[in-house]
């Protein structure tokens, strides 16, 4: 919606040249003159509110923001109209609005500050328990390495022992034959 884009370009007018302002306010309001669906569900104010700030009419701007701050329609720009609710009402000297105004701000940024906590901590939380699983991982694999080093070692173990008793049989099949044959050399003489 090319209504609801010109409203947050003008809700950060901060970025914007006086050219860029008076160009986007003046989109919103052809927008809305040419279609009935927009001003049926956008009175305008908001981004009266926006434009007032924008071109220095802060008195126009802490009007218009009273009004819809409160509309729910309005509340994803609740913090734009309470950034500029805080610039206006200390130009006018409203510290009432400024005092209101910065404490919702303030609880606003709290609240968001510590949903980004706790969304950090909860990647820390999956970063550790990838890594424990890494470790485990690990541990398991040198465990197999491990156990396949000393069954490997059992079977070197066992060959060698296997083939200390062939050689000793065979050295003692060996002393046999020979035995037998002087035994059968001197019963033949």
């Amino acid at each position: 919606l090319r209504y609801e884009a010109y409203t947050r370009m003008l809700a950060n007018h901060e970025a914007l040249s006086r050219a860029e302002v008076e160009q986007y306010y003046r989109e919103l309001m052809k927008i809305r003159e040419t279609n009935p669906d927009i001003r049926e569900h956008y009175d305008g104010i908001l981004v009266r509110a926006f434009y007032s700030i924008a071109t220095g009419d802060y008195k126009e701007a802490v009007r218009s923001i009273l009004i819809c701050i409160d509309r729910p329609e309005n509340q994803r720009y609740r913090y734009y109209m309470l950034n500029a609710l805080c610039d206006a009402a200390q130009v006018v000297g409203d510290r009432d609005i400024l005092l209101d105004a910065s404490l919702e701000l303030n609880r606003m940024q709290r609240d968001e500050l510590a949903n980004k906590a706790m969304e950090r901590y909860r990647e820390l939380q999956i970063v550790y328990d990838v890594n424990e699983l890494q470790d485990e991982n690990a541990r398991l694999e040198l465990s197999k390495h491990q156990t396949s080093l000393r069954a490997s070692r059992t079977i070197l173990l066992v060959s060698v022992l296997g083939l200390l008793i062939t050689i000793g049989m065979v050295i003692v099949l060996w002393r046999q034959n020979r035995k037998m044959r002087r035994l059968a050399n001197r019963i033949r003489a």
